[in-house]
């Protein structure tokens, strides 16, 4: 019985551990509402990275013709970027 819950346990972790890029342009969209004020890139500038999740918040890396920026989500569903 132990083993079939730790086996639940651990898929049901796996699975909220990362998130599929299903839809690039609601990141690349968030990620352009963030940075416009740090350097005004158009939105097509901007290619998205390593998007991650757990739980309810979501963090990815922002890639502009001028640098790349950290980026996260969190409850609030206001995304912050940070330039690395």
């Amino acid at each position: 019985m132990r083993i079939i819950i730790a086996t639940f346990a651990a898929a049901f972790l796996t699975g909220c551990a990362s998130i599929p890029l299903d839809d690039p342009e609601e990141y690349e969209a968030l990620s352009h509402e963030a940075i416009t004020a740090l350097e005004g890139s158009a939105p097509g500038d901007i290619r998205i990275e390593g998007l991650h999740g757990f739980m309810l918040n979501t963090h990815w890396t922002a890639v502009t013709p001028r640098g790349r920026y950290g980026c996260m989500r969190d409850l609030t569903g206001t995304p912050t970027c940070e330039k690395r």
